[in-house]
C-alpha cells in the first residue's frame, strides 16, 4: 500500500523468486545485523568504515578479552572508531546489539516481557573499568570527531583518549604494555600502492622502537 514505509517498515518482508517458486519469509532482523545500534549516524558519506562485525571479527582473532583492569587497546590509524568500539564492548562484557531494535518485534507472537528479563540478563554480565584503556589517533581529525561520537553513542567515551597526529610520532599511554589493533588505509591503484609504502615502513618503526612490550595485530589487504 502507499501508505507502507518500505525503508523501514513495522513488519519488514523478504521475496525470493526462483524460476518456479516465490517464497515471502518474515524478517526476523530488520535492519542488516551489522548494525549494532552505536554507529554514528552522520558519518561522512565518502567514509569506508570497517563494519562492526568484522570488526569485532578482528579483535576476537586478536584473542582480546579485555582482562581486569582491561589491558590497552591502541589503534594508531582509528578512522571513525570502529576497532575501539568493538574492543571496548568486548572488554566490558557490552552484549551486540543491546540498543538496537530488530524485526521480529514487531511480530504479534512478540513476548515483551520475555525479551525485557533477556536484556536485563545480559546487563547483569556488564563490567565496569576504573579508568581509560581505549585509545586512538589518526591525522584526520574530521573522522576523529566521528569516532568521538561513536564513542560516546556506545558508552565508551568515558574509556577513551583520542589524539589527532601522525602513526610516526605515536607514543603508547603510560603504564603497562597492552595490544595495538589497527587497519591502516591501503591503495587500491598502483599509485596509491606506491605512496603507501612509506606509512607502513613508518607503522613498523612506530611499534619497533616505541610500542615495546606490546603485541601488534595489522588488517590490511596485502
Amino acid at each position: 500500500r502507499p501508505s507502507v514505509d518500505t525503508r523501514h517498515p513495522d513488519l519488514p518482508l523478504a521475496l525470493h523468486l526462483s524460476a518456479t517458486h516465490a517464497t515471502l519469509y518474515a524478517d526476523t532482523s530488520g535492519e542488516a545485523l551489522f548494525k549494532r545500534g552505536w554507529r554514528d549516524a552522520g558519518a561522512q558519506k565518502g567514509e569506508a568504515p570497517l563494519k562492526e562485525t568484522l570488526a569485532a571479527a578482528i579483535v576476537s582473532a586478536a584473542g582480546y578479552a579485555g582482562g581486569d583492569p582491561p589491558l590497552p587497546v591502541v589503534d594508531l590509524c582509528c578512522g571513525s572508531g570502529t576497532l575501539l568500539c568493538e574492543g571496548g564492548l568486548r572488554a566490558l562484557g557490552i552484549a551486540p546489539g543491546l540498543s538496537r531494535q530488530f524485526g521480529f518485534m514487531a511480530w504479534r507472537s512478540f513476548d515483551a516481557g520475555l525479551w525485557q528479563r533477556l536484556k536485563k540478563e545480559a546487563q547483569e554480565q556488564q563490567r565496569a573499568a576504573s579508568g581509560p584503556f581505549l585509545f586512538g589517533a589518526d591525522l584526520d581529525g574530521r573522522v576523529l570527531q566521528t569516532a568521538q561520537r561513536s564513542l560516546e553513542a556506545a558508552g565508551l567515551m568515558k574509556y577513551a583518549r583520542l589524539a589527532c597526529g601522525d602513526l610516526r610520532d605515536a607514543e603508547p599511554p603510560p603504564g603497562r604494555g597492552g595490544v595495538v589493533i589497527c587497519n591502516p588505509p591501503y591503495g587500491e591503484r598502483l599509485g596509491d600502492a606506491a605512496e603507501l609504502v612509506e606509512l607502513y615502513r613508518g607503522l613498523g618503526d612506530t611499534l619497533k622502537r616505541r610500542f615495546v612490550g606490546y603485541t601488534a595485530y595489522v588488517f590490511t589487504a596485502n
